[in-house]
Formats: C-alpha cells, sequence, structure tokens
C-alpha cells in the first residue's frame, strides 16, 4: 500500500488536502471496486502548520496540528469501526485543538489497556526532552508487536516535530542485531511531488559499495548510474 500511495500521489505537488483528496478518488477508483473492496484500509496523516506557513520559517509562531483520515471504514456508536456505504473511501479533516494521542493500523485493538493509560498520563506531562516521546511510542509499538496476530513489527522510526513546524527530529528503534529497515525495504520519501524513495535507494547501495572499497570502473557500482537515472525518472511519472 506504501507504494501504491506513493506513485499515485508522485508526479504533481499539491497541497495535502490536494494530495488526499486525490488518493481518495483514486482509492475508490482502484480499490472500492476491486478484490481487496471488503478489507479494511484506515489511511491517517498528521500535519502540524506552523512557521507562519508554507513558504515561511518563523520558529517564534505556533503550530497547529491537524488529523487527516482516508478510510473505508467509519466508527459507529459505542466505538466500533464499521464499514461505509458501498465501501467508498472518505477525506475527513480533524484540527486537534487539545492534546490527543492517536493510533491506527490492525495494532490498535491490541495495545493493552496499561499502554493506552500511560499514553494518556504522558499527554499532561512535559517531557525532558523530545527523545523521551519518542522512547515512550516505540516501547509501546514493541509491546503491542509481541501480542501474537497484531501485525505489527517491533521495529519502527519515531518522528518529532516541534510546535513552530520547523526542522524536526527523527530516530530509529533497532536492538542489537536486528537489520536496518532500509535493508529489507526503502522507506518512501517524497517531496514537492517528486518520488526520491527509489532514487535513495541507489544511493544508499552506492554508499554501502564506496564503503566496501568498489568505485567508478568496478562493474557493480556503475550498473547503478542507469539504476539512478531511470529511478529519478521513473519518480516524477505519476500513476494513471
Amino acid at each position: 500500500m506504501a507504494d501504491y500511495i506513493r506513485q499515485t500521489l508522485r508526479g504533481e505537488n499539491r497541497t495535502i488536502e490536494g494530495h488526499l483528496a486525490h488518493l481518495t478518488d483514486r482509492l475508490n477508483r482502484d480499490v472500492a471496486t476491486g478484490p481487496w473492496r471488503h478489507e479494511q484500509l484506515i489511511i491517517h496523516v498528521i500535519a502540524l502548520r506552523g512557521g507562519g506557513g508554507p513558504n515561511q520559517s518563523d520558529d517564534t509562531i505556533p503550530g497547529s496540528p491537524w488529523l487527516y483520515e482516508v478510510a473505508n471504514r467509519e466508527r459507529a456508536p459505542g466505538g466500533r469501526i464499521v464499514p461505509t456505504a458501498g465501501n467508498q473511501f472518505t477525506f475527513k479533516v480533524v484540527e486537534v485543538r487539545e492534546p490527543i494521542w492517536a493510533a491506527g493500523g490492525s495494532g490498535y485493538d491490541r495495545i493493552s489497556q496499561a499502554d493506552r493509560q500511560q499514553l494518556t498520563l504522558a499527554l499532561s506531562r512535559k517531557p525532558r526532552t523530545s527523545q523521551d516521546y519518542q522512547r515512550l511510542l516505540a516501547a509501546v509499538n514493541r509491546r503491542t508487536a509481541n501480542i501474537s496476530g497484531s501485525g505489527v513489527s517491533p521495529w519502527c522510526q519515531t518522528y518529532f516535530l516541534p510546535p513552530s513546524g520547523v526542522g524536526g527530529e527523527s530516530m530509529d528503534h533497532r536492538k542489537p542485531g536486528e537489520p536496518m529497515f532500509s535493508d529489507q525495504r526503502s522507506v518512501p520519501m517524497l517531496l514537492w511531488g517528486i518520488d526520491f524513495t527509489d532514487t535513495a535507494a541507489v544511493l544508499a547501495k552506492r554508499l554501502r559499495l564506496m564503503q566496501d572499497g568498489h568505485f567508478d570502473d568496478d562493474p557493480e557500482f556503475d550498473a547503478l548510474h542507469a539504476t539512478a537515472y531511470e529511478a529519478i525518472r521513473r519518480g516524477s511519472r505519476p500513476r494513471r
């Protein structure tokens, strides 16, 4: 699904709402009428609008968090998740006006009550560092992953965005001996409508070859030149 999303959105630089409206239309065309139409699919996007707007970078202006959802399911009274009419995808936007925690995906129902309480408690406590928030999320993720049938990977990557919406940081949460996620599959990367996922993967391979002493005139290293060119060309071509 990650590949489908990035291939669908690439090729045009849109606003967040524009991207998600386009994605909703394509999901209704490709998924809601296809063999996967009865499967639950809920996509969450979190955006922090701050710093004075998309073309500004004033870190004195506080950001405003927004939560977006594209889904073929909806919450019924009592919290149950039920299919939408005709399994059609809808696009919802919510401005977050008070601290909340949110989770999605197949592991949501497997989060323990103790972890839910811990996440709720964290909303009222200011951490010493932003890394404390990220470590808490990673710990909840790993405990949920250890539950049989959760469908959650124990490895995760967390991100922190400051209130200004300018800058930020991320952490890679792996235990010793666990492989890098990028060795298993590329991390999707879309910027200004251009899909850099495959390009970044090729560059990572070239970097590892250089670290192993392979440079120009090495057949394996040189072969990646053509691969990189094709990846760049493909990254600007949207799914039709």
